[in-house]
């Protein structure tokens, strides 16, 4: 759409008339001006994500006419500055999303009477403006350098996020977090997505962009608790367990000895020795829940009582021996396999002694055709299968 507006160049016309009628008054064809050459754009982002500003760039005018005065003359150069600097644009923009090569179409408007005596006509009144000149982004990867890991006992295991080597500025500009209600019950073989969290205004005003903001990993490493086992999966323990079947039995009084019939008469003074060695084991599990689990030690345990004063017993002498061979169990509990297929026993503290052990609970049994009736009848209630390991 065009607009006419009279000018008063009287003395222009004047000056130059005789040129004037030399240059374009004897019918010269009129050469064509692309307007969306003197559009300037101003743009407030980078590629892919700017708002964009159009505007008549004065100094591209000026250049332009400066050319035509120094290839042509005076008067061309003076007619294109009126005609150039009297257009004016229109366009509907609201994107931000601009990019490199991406095109807006732009109306121009102009005075029509300055082109009767201008050796130039604008070519067009619409054309595209071509986005170029935009600059890339810093493209950010939040999860390069992060570390995950995993870690507890399957179906329980967790996550954790390391950032310590990841971009510092990923990690100063948001945060981590694994995605809600993916964590604290992991198994080895689950995937869990981590979340990066950011805002994302921070990012463009620094020209900046992030690459992914979710990333899925798989669960692994994770140990597992056991559900089948062999003897050979208990060696190392038993020597260990033994150690603290050693060490109850030192601490026995006359009273418990004479639990297990090794005594009848409490009255005169003993003196004991009880030497065990390891007699079986046997794996204990809940079908229901894997984690209620447990390796059952057994000892064989031939017990000595030396009479060292009668007390005036008469049906006891001083260095009298008694005998008695008896069983002692030993339960420990969440027997766990790694990734490398390393059994693991979980320890407690003894609060008694300040010191660590396997066992959770143990048991005397006096005849060896009871153990395994025994286990199941005292230790064995929170299990539904005791198995015994050859």
């Amino acid at each position: 759409m065009k607009k006419n507006k009279t000018y008063k160049r009287a003395l222009l016309m004047a000056a130059c008339s005789l040129l004037t009628f030399c240059a374009v008054g004897c019918g010269t064809k009129k050469e064509k001006i692309n307007p969306v050459d003197f559009i300037k754009a101003e743009y407030d982002g980078f590629n892919g994500h700017t708002n964009i500003t159009l505007s008549i760039d004065k100094e591209k005018i000026g250049d332009k006419c400066k050319e035509v005065r120094d290839e042509k003359s005076l008067l061309d150069s003076v007619f294109l500055q009126e005609l150039l600097s009297s257009m004016e644009i229109e366009y509907e923009d609201d994107s931000t999303e601009h990019k490199n090569g991406d095109k807006i179409s732009v109306k121009f408007q102009w005075e029509e009477d300055l082109e009767e005596d201008c050796p130039y006509k604008i070519a067009s009144d619409e054309e595209d403006f071509e986005i170029s000149g935009l600059e890339e982004a810093e493209e950010i990867d939040p999860f390069e350098g992060i570390e995950v890991t995993f870690s507890g006992v399957a179906p329980k295991g967790e996550a954790s996020i390391n950032t310590d080597g990841c971009n510092s500025y990923a990690k100063d500009n948001g945060y981590y977090s694994v995605k809600e209600g993916n964590n604290y019950s992991l198994s080895n073989g689950d995937k869990i997505v981590i979340v990066y969290e950011y805002y994302e205004g921070t990012f463009i005003s620094d020209k900046k962009i992030v690459t992914e903001d979710t990333k899925e990993y798989t669960v692994e490493g994770l140990s597992e608790y056991v559900t089948t086992a062999g003897a050979a999966d208990f060696t190392e323990f038993n020597p260990l367990i033994l150690q603290e079947v050693n060490q109850d039995l030192k601490e026995w009084d006359v009273y418990k000895y004479s639990d297990v019939k090794l005594i009848e008469n409490t009255w005169p003074e003993y003196t004991f020795t009880a030497v065990p060695e390891f007699y079986r084991g046997y794996y204990a599990y809940n079908t229901q829940d894997t984690s209620t689990n447990g390796y059952i030690a057994v000892y064989k345990v031939n017990a000595t009582a030396t009479v060292t004063d009668t007390r005036n017993e008469k049906k006891i002498k001083k260095g009298q021996k008694f005998t008695k061979t008896f069983y002692y169990a030993v339960k420990t509990d969440k027997v766990t396999k790694d990734a490398a297929g390393k059994i693991t026993i979980q320890q407690y503290e003894d609060w008694w002694t300040g010191t660590t052990k396997y066992g959770m609970d143990t048991l005397v049994i006096l005849e060896e055709s009871k153990i395994l009736s025994d286990l199941q009848s005292d230790l064995g209630y929170s299990y539904d299968s005791i198995t015994q390991l050859q």
